[in-house]
């Protein structure tokens, strides 16, 4: 940072996760550190903007990493049903990482359109990649994503913890 501060010229690239959109069931470990990225990201953005140095936060979906690999071992079977059930290849994920920063844009989003659309709705007070849009489509997301969490990670998560007492108590 400060060479590119003597510089006044650079680019920070911090890559989170699309967990960001919202988090749900089996990410208790995993999605705070990830929101904790997203906050530094918004930070340091607003921080050197007076510098001529970008900051852009990137949102991958699942990547097939072996840390994925690793996480699969573990996961619980209820969160496997609530995530997308696609899986991008790290290159894949990594061109469209260099791509969008070319661009310019500040919110690198996945390559999941679910996902996008939860970031979205999440950006708080961040530059957008396209207000106008998101201005539009914001009430209609809302609807979704309640109805998504109501009759799909909640209905879940409500069944895991029931399943999980009643083999307590046998």
């Amino acid at each position: 940072l400060p060479s590119m501060i003597n510089a006044q010229h650079g680019n920070i690239v911090i890559v989170s996760s699309s967990i960001c959109g919202g988090t749900f069931l089996g990410y208790a470990s995993y999605a705070p550190t990830k929101f904790a990225l997203r906050a530094l990201a918004d930070t340091l953005r607003n921080e050197l903007l007076g510098f001529n140095i970008g900051v852009h936060i990137s949102f991958p979906a699942d990547t097939d990493t072996p840390g994925f690999t690793q996480e699969q071992l573990t996961k619980p079977n209820e969160c496997k049903l609530i995530t997308p059930p696609e899986l991008y290849s790290a290159e894949s994920v990594a061109q469209d990482l260099v791509q969008r920063l070319k661009r310019g844009d500040y919110h690198i989003l996945s390559k999941n359109l679910e996902a996008n659309l939860s970031l979205m709705m999440t950006a708080g007070i961040a530059p957008r990649n396209n207000t106008l849009i998101d201005i539009l489509v914001a009430p209609i997301l809302f609807l979704v994503q309640q109805c998504w969490r109501i009759f799909n990670a909640d209905k879940i998560a409500i069944k895991y913890g029931q399943n999980y007492l009643e083999k307590q108590h046998e």
